[in-house]
């Protein structure tokens, strides 16, 4: 049970750790970004620019009619991030690891969900990464968040099986 409520206080405290940072990066690209022209920082490394995504990741899925949009990315992904957390905070054997990993994807999730509540639809991107015509797609730090926690579990899993393996 100690560890369990030990878990709990380590999982809903990056949870809130995330959300905070994220909307206040958020807040400061509405005022800094919105209307701006776009801001190069490091050379041309990063760049800030403001958007307003309907999609998902890369805008997919931008073109579907408001009510599939909000069933999909607001109403299902509530659901799992919720699955999500439920599971974590109650499945006997989670490492910490895992733990952190499911944290970063329920916290930028519940992030970007937030957004679309408050934006119309709507999650807040501002942030652009590359090398002269090499670039990312604009996105966010809850894009960021869900991203370190899926490669923490995929590298969590992956050098868990290979160690498991070595050892036959």
């Amino acid at each position: 049970m100690r560890a369990r409520s030990g878990r709990a206080v380590f999982v809903l405290g990056v949870i809130a750790a995330d959300l905070v940072l994220d909307r206040l990066t958020k807040l400061a690209a509405i005022e800094l970004l919105a209307g701006a022209p776009p801001r190069d920082l490091a050379g041309g490394l990063v760049r800030l620019l403001y958007q307003e995504n309907h999609g998902a990741m890369l805008s997919l899925g931008a073109d579907l009619p408001e009510s599939i949009r909000f069933l999909f990315f607001g109403v299902m992904v509530m659901v799992v991030l919720t699955g999500l957390l439920v599971f974590v905070l109650w499945k006997p054997a989670v490492s910490r690891t895992e733990a952190l990993a499911a944290a970063l994807v329920i916290g930028g999730g519940f992030g970007n969900v937030i957004d679309r509540w408050f934006f119309n639809g709507a999650v807040i991107d501002f942030l652009n990464v590359g090398i002269d015509g090499v670039r990312t797609g604009i996105f966010n730090l809850a894009d960021v968040s869900i991203l370190a926690g899926v490669i923490a579990f995929v590298l969590r899993r992956t050098v868990a099986r290979h160690f498991v393996d070595s050892h036959k």
